[in-house]
């Protein structure tokens, strides 16, 4: 964990799971939950974690129930956050094997002065962009393009005030 800092993770486990078919975040891997797998991952590099699970399934227990867009999910879980944290990671339930470098490395920039950082990796697919009727209109050049991915982190401040605007957005 970062020196002088108090890293607290959210991590998400509150969607529906639509484009899989389920809640995969519930699915067993070896026994176990992935929200589990993902949570138990997190605590490597936070003094604590707050779980974001659907309605009805939070038990208080650093638990608290979703939203009805991830937004208002990553806003409840950074209510129950402890206010000496200092930097707060925000991770996908549904991405349990995520490695400890790339958890340091989003912490890391944060202590070294980013308000946040993100994981991303580079595309290898062709993207398009289409139009209202499906047609495409341009190609963007790959080379410009990354998937991100979680954990994000974020300085605690620059999070709360961002969240305080009530807006959109993953």
């Amino acid at each position: 964990m970062a020196e002088n800092e108090t890293v607290w993770t959210i991590v998400v486990a509150a969607g529906s799971g639509l484009r899989f078919g389920s809640a995969k975040q519930f699915e067993l891997i070896g026994g176990k939950k992935i929200v589990d797998w993902a949570v138990e991952e997190a605590l490597k590099h936070s003094v604590g974690v707050i779980t974001v699970l659907p309605e009805g399934m939070a038990n208080g227990e650093n638990q608290v129930e979703g939203g009805k867009t991830r937004s208002e999910s990553v806003r409840n879980g950074l209510k129950a956050v402890p206010t000496e944290a200092t930097i707060v990671c925000v991770h996908d339930a549904a991405r349990p094997f995520v490695t400890d470098t790339v958890f340091s490395r989003v912490v890391n920039a944060v202590v070294n002065g980013a308000d946040g950082a993100v994981p991303g990796m580079e595309v290898a697919d062709t993207v398009k962009v289409v139009d209202a009727n499906g047609h495409v209109v341009s190609t963007p050049d790959r080379a410009t393009l990354r998937a991100v991915q979680t954990p994000q982190a974020f300085r605690a401040s620059t999070l709360r005030q961002a969240h305080d605007q009530d807006l959109q957005g993953t």
